[in-house]
């Protein structure tokens, strides 16, 4: 519970889909990031985010940017996002400001006002954590009178084996300025800290009332053998669902049988098997539903999957399956029938670098290609490009571009640069490189190259006209430059990594 609680914070990072047909670095360094803190060369988190949204194969525009700064602790202080609003003609801006004082986390969240010209407060959460206790309020803004109004609160406490053992939701009643109980649940565990027992009450008026409860049973290695849900009406619980879990000798799940209680009984429902190769790593699934008037199981649904050559994926990960294929059973011809299958490849260390699924057509009996998605990787495993590709119709071979999304870790201030005319036709790419960096141009005209080292030394001068315009680094030493480019009126510095 705690996990997903802080998980809102990191969701202030997340963003939408992705795109552009040049690798790029449009964006110049701020020399006073908005922080006003230096950044960790260590930050895994990216910094600013740019997305490209695709119109067609070959013309796409900036659709979203997002920026990151960070504390002393690399912990984000401010995440800020403008999306284009394609209606008004106009950036859509977003922020969210953190805050740490002690044990508590403030986190504000605005929204750009274009009449004033200033960031309107639209909600704010606290988050308190300590050392058996985490504590998250959210408040809504009242512009009319400027405040800030409660609105939902959640309290956890946890055992002194870090466990939960006491969650509680809280709504705020406006009209008595407090906050009212609104549900509760509370944990048991055994000695071995399983749990054992979990039981959730609602609040009726002046008191708790239980309205559900989970009992787990355990075997002697801690494997969750049993699991039975029970719903309350009117505090009296009564049996609901029950699982049973079945393990191999290597400790593998090899079987969960699933039962409902009707009629003073417990009765099959759906049962999942799944299957293991020599390597331990699961490779089949099988579901299948009861059939109460024949008294057998029925065929359902099936999950195929099928991995790499370990000495690739072994390096990070064994188990990561690299194609999984689905079927449903049709009972008429009695045959397993493909419904969806997806493919994931993956780099030297286990890392994804291409996804894409498709669907079984039934009545054409063919597969269609819906979605593709491609990453790139920097040499220290960070993500710098997201690529998503779809395509509608089921006879075509190749993939339209549908977005892109590009990913820095330098300090990159994406607000500042963009108001550059210069950088709405201008990016450079790749970066990092090695051999070659290109200069291109959406608009060819004459611009300006300059390149230094971070000595000051001038290393390249040159006038660019063209549209592609590769400049040779191959003889640079590993580091970082930074390339300016300027036409008559103004000028703009990257920062390029060479490897």
């Amino acid at each position: 519970m705690k996990n997903s609680v802080i998980f809102i914070i990191v969701l202030l990072i997340s963003t939408s889909l992705f795109s552009q047909p040049v690798k790029i670095n449009p964006y110049s360094k701020s020399e006073d990031l908005k922080s006003g803190l230096t950044i960790s060369q260590d930050i895994l988190q990216a910094d600013s985010i740019i997305t490209f949204q695709f119109i067609s194969p070959t013309d796409s525009f900036i659709n979203k940017k997002e920026y990151n700064t960070f504390d002393e602790q690399n912990q984000i202080n401010r995440y800020e996002s403008w999306t284009w609003n394609n209606n008004s003609e106009s950036w859509r801006k977003y922020a969210g400001i953190q805050q740490q004082i002690g044990d508590t986390t403030i986190i504000t969240y605005n929204n750009w006002d274009a009449d004033s010209g200033v960031f309107i407060p639209t909600g704010k959460a606290k988050l308190i954590e300590q050392d058996q206790y985490f504590g998250y309020y959210y408040f809504y803004y009242m512009p009319s009178n400027q405040t800030f109004i409660g609105q939902s609160k959640n309290e956890e406490w946890f055992n002194s084996e870090g466990n939960d053992s006491l969650y509680i939701e809280y709504n705020f009643n406006s009209g008595l300025n407090q906050w009212d109980n609104k549900s509760k649940t509370e944990y048991k565990y055994d000695t071995l800290q399983n749990l054992t027992e979990e039981n959730g009450f609602g609040w009726k008026d002046t008191y708790w009332e239980l309205n559900r409860r989970t009992e787990n049973g355990y075997d002697t290695l801690g494997n969750l053998t049993f699991t039975i849900h029970y719903m309350g009406i009117f505090g009296i619980l009564n049996n609901s669902t029950r699982y049973l879990f079945t393990f191999d000798s290597l400790n593998n799940r090899v079987n969960i049988r699933l039962f409902l209680f009707n009629n003073n009984q417990w009765n099959n429902e759906r049962n999942t098997s799944y299957q293991f190769d020599d390597m331990n790593r699961n490779i089949l699934i099988l579901e299948e539903k009861w059939n109460a008037n024949d008294n057998e199981w029925n065929n359902e649904r099936k999950i195929l999957m099928e991995y790499e050559d370990v000495e690739k994926s072994a390096k990070k990960i064994t188990a990561l399956s690299t194609k999984n294929s689905f079927f449903n059973w049709n009972s008429t011809s009695q045959e397993w029938i493909p419904d969806y299958e997806s493919t994931n490849v993956l780099n030297e260390i286990g890392l994804s670098e291409e996804w894409w699924g498709k669907s079984w057509e039934t009545n054409s009996e063919t597969w269609r290609n819906f979605y593709k998605y491609s990453y790139n990787w920097n040499i220290e495993n960070r993500l710098m490009l997201l690529q998503v590709n779809s395509t509608k119709n089921s006879e075509a071979e190749d993939w339209n571009a549908n977005s892109k999304k590009y990913y820095y870790y330098n300090g990159i201030n994406v607000f500042q640069s963009v108001s550059s005319e210069l950088l709405k036709t201008v990016v450079l790419f790749p970066n990092p490189a090695t051999d070659f960096v290109n200069v291109m141009q959406q608009t060819p005209k004459n611009i300006n190259l300059k390149v230094f080292n971070l000595s000051g030394q001038l290393l390249v001068q040159s006038k660019l006209s063209g549209t592609n315009n590769p400049v040779n680094i191959s003889s640079f030493n590993k580091g970082t430059y930074i390339f300016i480019v300027s036409d008559d009126t103004t000028s703009q510095s990257f920062k390029i990594m060479k490897f």
